[in-house]
């Protein structure tokens, strides 16, 4: 009698002993990871550009202390050539708004999600022209 006592007190411990170290992770952040370009959007117009030349080569690739943005594109029309830039900078989280920081200068970043954080829109400025970059993790 005493040892089907004694191997539900140790199932019993198992169990909140598991379920303690789930409690304790830390969540990650929703920018994390890598990201694939799937549009542009421009003047109110949205541009597929998963299968075009080199554009679908463009990443953005974040860790937890930096986030590098590679966008790639046509060298010149009609060749096979891509010219490729990357931009590199610190970011963080403050309470759900995102800072990019460079030379200890923290500057708004322009990041938004959708569907469920699988969906980011970037909005930077190609010279005068702001540009909505559409990523998909």
């Amino acid at each position: 009698m005493k040892k089907p006592h004694f191997f539900l007190l140790i199932i019993l411990f198992a169990g909140f002993a598991c379920s303690d170290n789930e409690d304790n992770e830390p969540a990650i952040d929703p920018l994390i990871g890598t990201w694939s370009i799937e549009g542009i959007e421009q003047d109110g117009q949205t541009f597929d550009v998963k299968e075009e030349p080199c554009i679908q080569d463009s990443r953005l690739i974040v860790d937890g202390e930096s986030l590098t943005l590679t966008i790639s594109a046509p060298a010149e029309s009609g060749t096979a050539a891509c010219q490729t830039e990357m931009l590199s900078s610190g970011w963080e989280n403050d309470n759900g708004t995102y800072y990019t920081i460079e030379n200890s200068d923290r500057q708004p970043a322009n990041f938004s999600f959708s569907e469920n954080n699988t969906r980011l829109r970037l909005t930077i400025n190609a010279g005068n022209v702001p540009l909505i970059l559409l990523f998909r993790k």
